[in-house]
């Protein structure tokens, strides 16, 4: 299930990607920051707008950062008394 606000901006970013085919990616991108349509630019709406846009335009970049983490097995102390 898409959130409400990716499902509101999405075929607006589509449709301005859309009029401006051919067009230089500088040319497109001020093209998609005129075409906001949330009013401020902060918080979750333009963070999801921003998303959006990089999905679409194929400049998301993969992020793995699970990857980057190793598990840790500490083993037990043997001085630690057993609570059974």
């Amino acid at each position: 299930m898409k959130s409400y606000w990716r499902e509101r901006c999405a075929p607006i970013i589509a449709k301005v990607i859309e009029e401006n085919k051919g067009k230089d990616l500088k040319e497109i991108r001020k093209a998609l920051f005129h075409a906001y349509p949330f009013g401020e630019r902060h918080y979750h709406p333009y963070a999801i707008w921003l998303d959006e846009c990089a999905k679409q335009l194929g400049t998301k970049k993969k992020t793995y950062w699970h990857l980057g983490r190793k598990k840790v097995i500490v083993p037990p102390d043997p001085n630690q008394m057993n609570l059974l």
